[in-house]
C-alpha cells in the first residue's frame, strides 16, 4: 500500500557531510538531523526532505534513499536515484532496489542528480509516476506545495 509522506525541504542544515564518517552509520551522521526533523514534524510533517547546494539536489527524506519513477526529459521510463557523492550511505537497501530495478530490464535506472527543479518541471508536464523511498509515495507535500502524481 502506498502512504503519503510529508516532508519539509531543508537545505540550510545538513543530513551528512562527506568528511564525517559517510561510509557508516554513525551518531555524528544523524545527531545533527534532530533539530529539523523537530521543525518537520511542528509543521505537520513526518519527515525532511534533505537538500544539497543552490542547486537544491534532492538526497535523501529522512534517512531513506530516494528514487524517482518517471519519464525522463529524452522521453524514457527511469528509474533514478541521486548519485553516491560522500552524503548518502553506500547502502545494502540502495544496492538491492538497484539491483532488482535493473533486473526487471524495463526501465532505465540511472544514478543522477535530481533536483527539486527537475521534479517540479516532471510534475508540472506529468511525467511523474511516483517518489519512494522505503515505501512508494503517491503524493508529497514539501514546505507548503502539494505536489501531486495521480
Amino acid at each position: 500500500m502506498c502512504e503519503c509522506v510529508e516532508c519539509v525541504k531543508d537545505s540550510n542544515g545538513w543530513r551528512m557531510r562527506s568528511n564525517v564518517a559517510p561510509l557508516f552509520l554513525t551518531g555524528r551522521n544523524y545527531g545533527p538531523t534532530i533539530r529539523v526533523q523537530r521543525i518537520a514534524e511542528s509543521k505537520g510533517c513526518n519527515q525532511v526532505l534533505w537538500l544539497l547546494g543552490n542547486e537544491e539536489q534532492i538526497t535523501e527524506a529522512g534517512t531513506m534513499n530516494c528514487f524517482v519513477h518517471w519519464i525522463n526529459e529524452h522521453g524514457e521510463p527511469e528509474i533514478a536515484t541521486p548519485p553516491l557523492l560522500g552524503t548518502i550511505l553506500d547502502g545494502v537497501v540502495r544496492k538491492s532496489a538497484l539491483e532488482l530495478a535493473r533486473s526487471w530490464g524495463t526501465h532505465e535506472v540511472r544514478e543522477r542528480s535530481i533536483t527539486m527543479a527537475d521534479v517540479k518541471k516532471a510534475v508540472e508536464e506529468k511525467r511523474v509516476g511516483c517518489i519512494f523511498g522505503i515505501a512508494a509515495v503517491s503524493d508529497m507535500r514539501v514546505q507548503w506545495h502539494s505536489l501531486f502524481f495521480r
